[in-house]
């Protein structure tokens, strides 16, 4: 009999930390957001002119927040964005299919297109 509350304990446990994550999946991953940025140091030494100057090219296809959010223009709302936009809808096609992501415009993806790919 025991055993028997233990386990009912546990599945009634899952099934409330499954629903309350995915219910704070955006706030959790924008805290990690900060945490990653504040704990990389090696960012903190690159000044805007630096950034110019390195080079990089990030697949849109299998790039996190994190990644995302180290093109221009892009910070971590639209990286997020991004990120939905894929899940809801796989794996993009075209470069240009990025227009249909909330917040991202025809200058934005003029500005970013050297610096993104689709292949692997």
């Amino acid at each position: 009999m025991k055993k028997k509350i233990y386990y009912i304990f546990f599945a009634v446990f899952a099934v409330v930390s499954g629903v309350w994550y995915s219910n704070n999946h955006e706030e959790l991953m924008l805290r990690h957001m900060e945490t990653v940025k504040a704990d990389n140091i090696s960012h903190q030494f690159l000044t805007e002119d630096d950034e110019d100057k390195v080079s990089f090219v990030i697949n849109i296809n299998t790039a996190d927040i994190y990644d995302l959010s180290a093109l221009e223009g892009i910070g971590e709302k639209k990286a997020l964005n991004i990120v939905e936009y894929r899940k809801k809808n796989g794996k993009f096609t075209d470069i240009n299919e990025l227009l249909n992501v909330d917040g991202i415009g025809e200058v934005l993806l003029e500005k970013i297109k050297d610096r993104i790919t689709l292949e692997e």
